[in-house]
């Protein structure tokens, strides 16, 4: 891999272990001040919704400055978001609604930064060099996916309280963000789209059959993707019942995930794309399936296990079969990765709001287990659909 290559890996790596904390904690620790699903589905609907107008900002600010810039204002606006969650503090359990402003100001730095991310991601491995990035991406990601739970357990263990514990592991976060934003300052790599790149992006949809069937694939992958967002995290959170054994719980899953990495890349060498694909979906399904049907310590177990498996069958395929696909129109890259993540918000509002109606419609709390297995089946059709997007 080029020097560009190993950087973009390395900036990878160091967000992911923040990112991990992140996503294991701030749902955490709102839901304990508000105590409520439905109210954290509101929180995810407002940070994803600001993705699609942030992600086009980004990408418009990348036509006239490097990727570096855009990936620092995200991260500047993500620390903002975790200093907010700080100072509101307990607030949140009086007026539950201001985790809308968390989200905001969340989901506009997360626009920037993942628009610069993806960019990166796409535009800076060669074809040839695809495969090996992505592995070694995967490898040094989730071992910091690893570290990350195990510097949580450890926080938790010396803090008299979970809530305090989650207060030091935010604060730590915030510092781990500030030196990333160093790393990603350095990134000097540009877009090489033209003005109307993203118009013509959008329009494509309507001339190209392969283009058509990608977005809604797209549509579709958020309808899954989205529980992973919060819900998937409370329900685990739940099963549980307790903090120290949810971060513990974390350290299992990434080892399955980094060990999955190094099967897959044999695999995707051997031309075993649409195999791993479908087997990854399958898992996909069964996991989801196996946590809102069994919601306890032994369920939270199988279903991480298996989760972690998919997202290295299924996600990883995701990704691999998008990234040959975006390289088959070179002259508008950066402006299909910006609409690809606009189909991505589509489906992932789309399941908060599925969720958020079962909730009003069914009884008690039936809603956690009818919403997710129905949301579960949109991998297998994420995967047909994407695999028929192949030449």
């Amino acid at each position: 891999m080029s020097g560009l290559e190993k950087r973009t890996v390395l900036l990878n790596t160091l967000f992911n272990f923040g990112a991990v904390l992140v996503s294991l904690f701030i749902s955490v620790y709102l839901y304990v001040y508000t105590k409520s699903i439905p109210i954290m589905c509101l929180q995810v609907i407002c940070r994803i919704a600001m993705f699609p107008l942030f992600f086009s900002l980004a990408y418009k600010m990348s036509l006239r400055c490097r990727l570096g810039v855009t990936y620092t204002i995200g991260l500047v606006l993500i620390t903002l978001s975790l200093v907010y969650t700080l100072v509101i503090g307990e607030r949140f359990a009086i007026h539950p609604y201001l985790v809308v402003g968390q989200a905001m100001i969340y989901g506009t730095g997360e626009g920037f930064f993942w628009y610069s991310t993806n960019t990166s991601n796409q535009i800076i491995p060669t074809r040839e060099s695809r495969n090996l990035f992505l592995s070694y991406n995967g490898i040094f990601s989730n071992t910091a996916a690893i570290l990350a739970p195990v510097f949580s357990t450890v926080i938790l263990s010396l803090t008299e309280t979970e809530t305090e514990g989650y207060r030091v592991i935010l604060y730590s976060i915030t510092a781990v963000f500030a030196l990333v934003s160093c790393v990603a300052f350095s990134i000097g790599k540009r877009t090489e789209d033209r003005e109307d790149c993203l118009k013509e992006s959008f329009l494509l949809a309507g001339k190209d059959e392969r283009i058509r069937k990608f977005y809604l694939s797209y549509i579709i992958y958020g309808l899954v993707n989205g529980m992973s967002l919060g819900l998937i995290n409370l329900m685990i959170f739940r099963a549980v019942g307790s903090g120290n054994t949810y971060s513990r719980l974390q350290i299992l899953f990434s080892l399955t995930t980094v060990s999955g990495f190094y099967v897959i890349r044999y695999l995707f060498a051997w031309g075993r794309v649409s195999m791993t694909f479908k087997v990854g979906a399958a898992i996909r399904v069964a996991a989801i399936a196996v946590l809102a049907l069994v919601p306890n310590t032994a369920g939270a177990v199988i279903h991480g296990i298996l989760y972690a498996a998919s997202n290295v069958f299924f996600d990883n395929c995701v990704s691999f079969i998008s990234g040959f696909l975006i390289d088959d129109y070179p002259r508008q890259k950066s402006a299909l990765v910006v609409t690809r993540e606009v189909m991505l918000s589509i489906g992932r509002i789309a399941s908060m709001l599925l969720v958020l109606l079962f909730y009003r419609l069914l009884p008690g709390e039936a809603y956690l287990v009818v919403t997710p297995i129905l949301l579960s089946l949109a991998a297998i059709w994420t995967e047909r659909l994407l695999l028929s997007c192949r030449r």
